[in-house]
């Protein structure tokens, strides 16, 4: 498939949305106990592991772009058994697990906003993959878009 100007749009407004974590908001901070710290680090660990083996099993069909790439192949095994979009489900967890371990709410807000976003960039991406693949729909039927077994389950 070709890539579109809203393909170009979308990774813009991507980037736009990560650069704003390098700023924060000091109003917005808040403490948090040694506790959850450990988690929240925990909690990134677990979402760079989920990225790092997203992006092994894509491979050469890796791409910044909704659009999926020329003759690519329809992955479902592994993270993406999990999560039909499990690159999106990591970046998502690691943006929320960073605003707790700093303590910042402006993070937290921002992490919302991005998961938002990935809800849009997801719908407008697996419109393509349906194109493409023909089984998607099976697929989408059994495994959840961002957190298969306990958050967003059902064909969103």
């Amino acid at each position: 498939m070709k890539i579109s100007t809203k393909d170009y749009i979308y990774v813009l407004i991507q980037l736009i949305l990560f650069a704003l974590l390098l700023f924060e908001i000091k109003i917005l901070q808040f403490s948090i106990p040694k506790y959850i710290e450990s988690l929240s680090i925990a909690l990134l660990l677990l979402s760079i592991i989920f990225l790092i083996s997203a992006f092994l099993q894509l491979n050469k069909y890796l791409s910044p772009f909704p659009t999926p790439v020329k003759n690519s192949k329809l992955v479902t095994q592994g993270v993406f058994a999990f999560s039909r979009h499990p690159i999106y489900t990591a970046l998502i967890l690691g943006v929320f697990s960073l605003g707790i371990f700093f303590g910042s709410g402006y993070k937290l807000i921002l992490a919302f906003v991005i998961m938002l976003f990935f809800c849009f960039k997801t719908n407008y991406e697996e419109k393509k993959l349906i194109k493409q693949f023909p089984e998607y729909n099976e697929y989408k039927k059994n495994t959840g878009k961002f957190f298969t077994l306990f958050l967003f389950k059902r064909n969103e």
